[in-house]
């Protein structure tokens, strides 16, 4: 079932680059990439029985990192990025 919630997730942080692109800006679709690519990949360690408890630690502390970021873009902006300080709308 992880595997499953981190391959959808890693789905869609791909699937969201092209609309995080654009206007000269290369780090928001830089690290939705990135991140998509890694959940990804750690989702493929875990249905081939090869995740290390590094692999699923680094994992796990990726993903808060993704959420806590997520949190503040919701809640009062990155300090980097397309729209630094600016709260993204939650569609």
């Amino acid at each position: 079932m992880l595997a499953g919630l981190l391959a959808g997730a890693g789905l869609i942080h791909l699937v969201l680059v092209p609309a995080h692109g654009g206007d000269g800006v290369w780090l928001d679709p830089l690290a939705f990439a990135l991140v998509g690519w890694l959940q990804i990949g750690l989702a493929l360690l875990l249905v081939l029985g090869r995740s290390s408890t590094a692999a699923t630690t680094f994992g796990a502390a990726v993903n808060v990192v993704v959420l806590g970021l997520w949190t503040a873009s919701v809640t009062s902006g990155l300090p980097v990025g397309a729209h630094a300080g600016q709260a993204e709308p939650v569609d």
